[in-house]
């Protein structure tokens, strides 16, 4: 993606007039966990196009900021938005005959992110 299309696109979201209105009306978590949906976007992106390191990185601590928002509505309607993002992937590795390479690696991948993801909540919320 051509980044000035990348940049316009941020600040529309950024500065989008929905933001500041819920933050008017006292909706700051839903706000947070807003914010942090594109960085986990980003990170699961980067894992499926070869960036497995940086990806799971920034999945993880973008998805334990998210949970630690404390707004689970917003984190649910993420993760199906994340089902959505990986079905396509997924339909797209069976159509380049990619299948087999794709499921052992991002399959474990995801598994991993969902421990550290929780792991980092869990000490956040009891230490």
């Amino acid at each position: 993606m051509p980044w000035h299309i990348a940049v316009f696109g941020a600040l529309a979201y950024g500065l989008s007039t929905y933001l500041l209105i819920i933050l008017q009306v006292g909706h700051n978590t839903k706000a947070q966990a807003l914010a942090y949906m594109p960085l986990v976007l980003g990170g699961v992106y980067m894992i499926f196009n070869d960036k497995k390191f940086w990806g799971f990185l920034l999945t993880v601590l973008a998805l334990a900021m998210q949970i630690r928002a404390n707004h689970y509505q917003m984190t649910y309607y993420m993760l199906l938005l994340l089902l959505l993002f990986v079905m396509v992937y997924f339909f797209k590795s069976i159509k380049e005959k990619l299948i087999s390479f794709n499921c052992k690696n991002r399959g474990s991948l995801f598994f991993w992110i969902t421990c550290f993801g929780a792991q980092c909540h869990f000490i956040a919320c009891y230490c």
